[in-house]
C-alpha cells in the first residue's frame, strides 16, 4: 500500500513537472497515471517565394488569420516605385479600381489585372490556405508592372 502511495505521489509529480516545461504537448494526469500526450496544432505559415529584380525588400509582416499565418512584403526600385505582395491574406486589394481582364499566372492559375495611372493591381488564387495572392503596384505605370511581374515570374511574358 505504501509503494503504491509513492508510486501515484511520483506519477503526479512527473506530471507537474512535464506540464510546465512542455509548449508543444499536454499531459493529463488520471488518477496518477499518465494520459498519453496530445499535439497543439500549429498555424500553416504562408509566405511570399517571390523576389522582382530591381526592387529591394523594405518591409515583412505577418498576418494572422483563424487557420493559417500570411504574410506582406513591401518592396521598392531605385526610381520610388512600391510594390506590396501578399501571401494568404484575404482582402478586396483591387477595391474600386477598373479591371482589365485576365493574365495567366505562371503557377497556372488564371490572375486578375486591376488598374490605371501609377496604380496597378494583380490578384489570384490557388485554392488552400495560403492560395490568396495579391501584387500592388504604387507609383508605377502598366508597362513598368507587367514588365517588372514577367521578371519575377508572375505572369507569362507578352501579357
Amino acid at each position: 500500500m505504501k509503494g503504491s502511495r509513492w508510486v501515484a505521489a511520483a506519477g503526479a509529480a512527473a506530471t507537474l513537472l512535464f506540464t510546465g516545461c512542455s509548449s508543444s504537448t499536454e499531459l493529463r494526469s488520471t488518477g496518477g497515471q499518465v494520459a498519453s500526450a496530445t499535439a497543439v496544432a500549429q498555424p500553416v505559415i504562408c509566405r511570399v517565394d517571390m523576389k522582382v529584380p530591381g526592387f529591394e525588400v523594405t518591409d515583412t509582416r505577418t498576418v494572422p488569420q483563424a487557420d493559417r499565418i500570411g504574410q506582406s512584403v513591401r518592396l521598392r526600385d531605385g526610381a520610388g516605385r512600391k510594390l506590396l505582395l501578399t501571401s494568404g491574406v484575404p482582402g478586396d486589394f483591387a477595391e474600386g479600381a477598373t479591371s482589365r481582364g485576365q493574365v495567366a499566372v505562371l503557377d497556372g492559375a488564371e490572375g486578375q489585372l486591376y488598374g490605371a495611372g501609377s496604380v496597378w493591381v494583380i490578384t489570384w488564387d490557388e485554392g488552400g490556405p495560403c492560395g490568396t495572392h495579391a501584387v500592388i503596384g504604387n507609383d508605377i505605370g502598366k508597362h513598368g508592372f507587367i514588365v517588372a511581374m514577367s521578371r519575377a515570374g508572375v505572369i507569362q511574358p507578352g501579357d
